[in-house]
């Protein structure tokens, strides 16, 4: 399946223009849709669902035109996960899913199977009894995430479906994601880039109702090469003066100052470097080593002492989940992780797995 929008603008009574003169082509497979909040990714995916109609352009699926008499086709073809979802807080997670799925016109047998097939695959079987309000917020998303699946939709359209679910279901959901695009469509929009970069070769990157690349992934990353930059500054009033002529992405204090990571077309000042990350493998007859290292900002003594340990974290959006859980799984195949910095000039992390 094929979706394509050309010159698709949404504009609301109020006078904001949420896409502005779009034209865009989903193809076959995972197609990834990143931007900030406010974008404008989810008043585009409402139109794709056929929720809201555009002020002008035309959207097509296939041969199939976005209009008033094809809608009801156009939405049987059609799996949704929105980023905001109120589902039957006093049914079960199974209730709530065979009562979806027969709102879908999915046939009572074929539904029971697939829900628990996709329970399964999302960790949710064992909580498949319980009321929906009794769930977490990631369990929450995991339900919507299954009942968008259960009519077989071959446009699948999921918006922020890794929001708050820890680092395991994240891979988990990401990877039942790139299954289910085999010979389907899948958009999956987000603002972590993370999650497109493991999933999707093809994205778009929306800011303010427009498109500022559409291509592919590969592509992308590479245009980014030689415009990040790290460097230390004394104080926050350094970081300021910098912030005048760049775009400042990320600060953080460390023993030898303020040490912040820096977009810029040209070197920002003096003391700035690019960071750079290398990967290398080596074995003998009982060993596998693979060792990681960047010249990046570095860790602070006191937080490597805690660094494998579950919920500590240094990021704004962080989980402290996943150091924990790679040294656990490092733990549990007999192997090791461990990690050396000097701040200001790289870390290491070195993994090492037995050979069998």
């Amino acid at each position: 399946m094929n979706i394509k929008m050309k010159d698709v603008t949404v504009s609301f009574k109020n006078g904001v223009t949420a896409v502005n003169h779009v034209n865009l082509e989903i193809p076959q497979g995972i197609f990834g849709l990143l931007g900030e909040n406010g974008a404008g990714k989810t008043t585009l995916m409402r139109v794709l669902t056929t929720v809201l109609k555009p002020s002008s352009g035309t959207v097509l699926m296939d041969d199939l035109a976005y209009s008033e008499g094809n809608y009801e086709k156009i939405r049987r073809k059609i799996g949704y996960l929105p980023q905001e979802l109120n589902l039957y807080p006093n049914l079960t997670v199974r209730e709530c899913l065979e009562y979806l799925g027969g709102l879908s016109g999915v046939p009572r047998k074929e539904c029971r199977e697939r829900i628990d097939e996709y329970l399964e695959k999302t960790s949710l079987a064992e909580h498949q009894k319980k009321k929906m309000r009794q769930l977490s917020g990631g369990m929450k998303r995991r339900v919507g995430l299954v009942q968008a699946l259960l009519n077989e939709p071959e446009f699948l359209i999921v918006d922020e479906p890794t929001t708050g679910l820890d680092p395991e279901e994240r891979i988990r959901i990401r990877n039942l994601l790139v299954d289910f695009s085999k010979n389907r469509t899948v958009l999956f929009s987000t603002h972590v880039v993370e999650d497109l970069a493991a999933a999707c070769s093809r994205l778009a990157v929306m800011k303010k109702g427009e498109f500022l690349y559409t291509g592919e992934m590969s592509e992308l990353l590479q245009m980014a090469k030689g415009h990040i930059w790290v460097g230390t500054v004394k104080n926050e009033e350094e970081a300021r003066m910098w912030e005048q002529t760049c775009h400042i992405t990320s600060k953080q204090y460390t023993e030898s100052g303020l040490r912040v990571k820096i977009i810029s077309g040209e070197k920002p000042g003096p003391g700035c470097v690019q960071p750079e990350i290398t990967l290398e493998a080596y074995s003998d007859t009982t060993t596998l080593t693979i060792q990681i290292k960047d010249n990046g900002c570095g860790i602070e003594s006191e937080q490597l002492e805690h660094i494998f340990e579950p919920f500590i974290t240094y990021k704004k959006d962080g989980t402290g989940l996943g150091l924990a859980i790679s040294h656990r799984v490092a733990k549990a195949h007999n192997g090791n992780l461990v990690v050396s910095s000097v701040p200001g000039i790289s870390t290491v992390f070195t993994l090492t797995l037995p050979v069998q």
